[in-house]
């Protein structure tokens, strides 16, 4: 997984399965909410690019400007045994 989190530019990649750009904020910080699992604030960016190259869903959004989502987040991996 890479991350890139620059003042006015996102970008987020797993190779093999998305890669998705964004910048310029489209509303004011916290002002947009998500609904996964619980409500998360974040902010809309302008998207740039989406490519998916996941082997069973394959697509790509470029040049559109297209809705992105920005807010923080904890990934973690648990091992279960």
């Amino acid at each position: 997984m890479t991350l890139e989190h620059v003042a006015s530019s996102k970008r987020i990649g797993v190779v093999g399965y998305v890669t998705l750009h964004g910048e310029g904020a489209a509303s004011e910080p916290d002002d947009v909410q998500c609904g996964i699992r619980v409500p998360i604030t974040g902010t809309e960016l302008y998207g740039d690019g989406l490519e998916v190259t996941d082997p069973f869903l394959r697509f790509e959004v470029r040049g559109k400007r297209h809705a992105s989502f920005f807010t923080d987040f904890d990934y973690r991996s648990e091992l279960h045994t």
